[in-house]
């Protein structure tokens, strides 16, 4: 049964039974391009078994409620599965809620919208330029109903467990909370972003950061920028500039993160080892690494024991480099997580214990490299989530993280509030014994 809301009296009578039982939710944004930030709701559809309700705002197709009504919905304390949560709750804050298709997509294979962006094509081939921007507005509603509603019946796999859960929230909770920050645009650089339409009022861009990949690392695009690579030589990185007078962007990296993460694994699944003992943190890596291979002598040593780190690490570690400790350590560890992916069709992630099922790798019978690979890059995903909840959980001054980049994390912050970030993040959440860190500041994301 689908019951369209558009008056304050068939609301009131939705809200009783939204407050009572758990519900499915997908909320319609009006533009499919812009941010949800720079975006407004256009209907909202909630599956309250064995009703469909249609609360419509924006839609051209009947009245619709104020928008202020809806925070009545932010209050109900019942859970809540959320479609794209991470996304559309930057406009309705739901409590107890749980973006559902990130859930899926780490159960199963995720929500098929194709549909979706067959018609919004479709109409915006045909619709008048004027209303292009709000093409979901346009697109008839009972249309668009019918392909939600086939996406709100969808089952959660049953064999999936409450790690898969806790890592949704905590993800979908910190990434979103960067994204809320926005980055400042300096208005003297010609910015690649669409004709300009992505920066707000205020001159601030949003990013917007997807965990659907296989190895629950996020990449972070939007509007046409690639901000997980953004090339220093381009020019680009001068475009993103502090928002505060006086104010820097600071930015405190992690040091042979991944060779640092191989290590804290290896003690884990392996067990500490003698060579351990002698490896000083605080050392560069790869100096130490260049120096194990007799090579610290010759020019580009760092570089050329960069090199063989990272090709043992995603390419597999040759015969000849196994008689190495580290390098013998990592062909252990990978051997370790593929024998685990062939007994039970899966490895676990070191923190949350997410499952990576065989179908993720893309083959039947993915090498060891790739699969240590791919944990690696969850554990780092894992780790850096906890950090991202102390620096939110602690961070009390005016500043705002502006960008998680794998291995960095990048503040805007007033002049007076560094000292304050080296003291309270830098050297109490970053733990840069264990996990070496160099903190930078600059007048743009260039950072020269």
């Amino acid at each position: 049964m689908v019951i369209y809301i558009e008056d304050s009296q068939s609301f009131n009578d939705f809200l009783l039974e939204f407050n009572s039982r758990p519900s499915r939710i997908y909320i319609q944004l009006s533009d499919t391009d812009k941010h949800a930030l720079n975006n407004r709701i256009s209907f909202i559809v909630v599956s309250c078994l064995p009703k469909l309700y249609v609360i419509n705002i924006n839609h051209t197709d009947g009245l619709g409620l104020r928008e202020d009504a809806l925070k009545q919905l932010e209050e109900s304390q019942r859970f809540k599965a959320v479609v794209n949560g991470k996304s559309v709750t930057h406009l309705l804050n739901l409590k107890q809620a749980v973006d559902i298709d990130l859930y899926r997509f780490i159960t199963d294979s995720g929500i098929d919208e194709d549909q979706f962006r067959e018609i919004q094509s479709f109409y915006k081939r045909t619709i008048k330029e004027k209303w292009a921007t709000n093409i979901n507005d346009s697109i008839p509603l009972s249309k668009q109903v019918g392909i939600i509603k086939k996406i709100l019946k969808y089952e959660v796999n049953s064999t999936a467990n409450e790690s898969v859960f806790n890592f949704a929230k905590d993800a979908t909770e910190v990434f979103q909370w960067i994204e809320k920050s926005g980055i400042q645009v300096d208005p003297k650089y010609i910015v690649e972003l669409d004709n300009q339409k992505h920066i707000n009022k205020d001159g601030l861009v949003f990013t917007e950061y997807n965990l659907h990949t296989s190895t629950l690392r996020p990449s972070n695009r939007h509007g046409g920028v690639n901000y997980s690579s953004l090339k220093k030589d381009s020019g680009i990185r001068k475009a993103f500039v502090s928002r505060f007078k006086d104010g820097k962007l600071v930015s405190i990296d992690y040091s042979a993160y991944h060779p640092h993460l191989l290590i804290d694994l290896i003690k884990v699944k392996i067990g500490e080892k003698e060579w351990m003992g002698k490896f000083n943190s605080q050392l560069d890596f790869y100096d130490w690494i260049s120096a194990k291979l007799g090579i610290a002598d010759l020019d580009g040593a760092r570089d050329g024991a960069k090199q063989l780190v990272f090709q043992s690490i995603y390419g597999g570690v040759s015969v000849e480099m196994q008689d190495l400790p580290f390098f013998n350590e990592v062909h252990m560890l990978a051997l370790k997580y593929k024998a685990d992916l062939e007994r039970y069709g899966f490895v676990k992630t070191p923190h949350y214990g997410v499952q990576i099922t065989k179908e993720k790798f893309g083959e039947d019978n993915p090498p060891p490299a790739k699969v240590l690979n791919y944990v690696i890059q969850a554990y780092e995903t894992e780790r850096n989530i906890q950090i991202l909840k102390k620096i939110k959980e602690k961070y009390k001054g005016l500043g705002k993280l502006i960008m998680y980049n794998y291995d960095a994390f990048v503040f805007d912050v007033p002049n007076y509030e560094i000292t304050y970030l080296y003291e309270e993040i830098y050297e109490k959440i970053i733990d840069s014994k264990e996990f070496p860190a160099t903190i930078v500041t600059g007048e743009n994301y260039d950072f020269k």
